[in-house]
């Protein structure tokens, strides 16, 4: 994934000098690498929620986005919010409405 990415920051990718095609070609890893690290994000939000919570107790595990993502949960949802943005590592919320 880094390789892409770097290979795709190429100084003709940037200031517009490429042609048409390795536009089209850095869209489409972008989507792909978009792809990969949201799955790679899900994978450890969910590993982090295992380890917090008995598996049990654990329904399902969504990883919400601000501005990205809409959540729609049934008001008997326990919820447990992890902020991985916090600076300082991951910060858990337990939360019920």
């Amino acid at each position: 994934m880094w390789n892409t990415l770097l290979i795709d920051q190429f100084h003709d990718v940037l200031p517009g000098t490429s042609i048409g095609l390795v536009y089209e070609d850095t869209r489409e890893n972008a989507r792909k690498l978009t792809e990969q690290t949201d799955q790679l994000a899900q994978a450890a939000v969910s590993k982090i929620v295992k380890n917090l919570v008995p598996e049990s107790e654990v329904e399902q595990v969504i990883r919400f986005r601000d501005g990205l993502d809409e959540v729609s949960l049934p008001t008997h949802a326990r919820v447990l919010v992890v902020n991985s943005l916090t600076g300082t590592g991951i910060s858990v919320m337990p939360y019920s409405r």
